[in-house]
């Protein structure tokens, strides 16, 4: 399902990012893709991080005055010792996958906030 991914606005974020060149741009493009196949980012669903979600560990808190969403991480110190690096990834992932799908057409950047608290 790369397609929902990989639109116009998508291939010409590449070529700005690659200043123009059509060839550095396919090439980063490839290996973007590739790198979602591996990771399986069509296949994330809420249900696979209800009990973080339930939690409030990660979240889309909305949008900043410049309409970039806005994602919230509460990072607890205890959480690596019951879950695996890759189910936090994968969460991470899944919240940064709903924050672009929120980001309006023109809006290209997101914020990030990690709240270390529980530390």
């Amino acid at each position: 399902m790369q397609e929902k991914f990989c639109n116009t606005a998508c291939v010409e974020r590449f070529l700005k990012a690659k200043g123009q060149s059509v060839k550095k741009a396919a090439k980063h493009l490839r290996n973007c893709l590739s790198w979602r196949d591996s990771f399986a980012t069509d296949h994330l669903v809420a249900d696979e991080f209800s009990h973080e979600l339930a939690e409030g560990m990660a979240y889309v808190a909305g949008h900043d005055h410049e309409l970039k969403p806005v994602m919230i991480f509460r990072i607890r110190q205890d959480y690596q010792k019951f879950h695996s690096q890759k189910l936090f990834n994968r969460l991470l992932v899944f919240t940064l996958e709903v924050a672009i799908q929120t980001m309006a057409k023109d809006v290209e950047q997101f914020v990030i906030l990690f709240d270390a608290s529980k530390l």
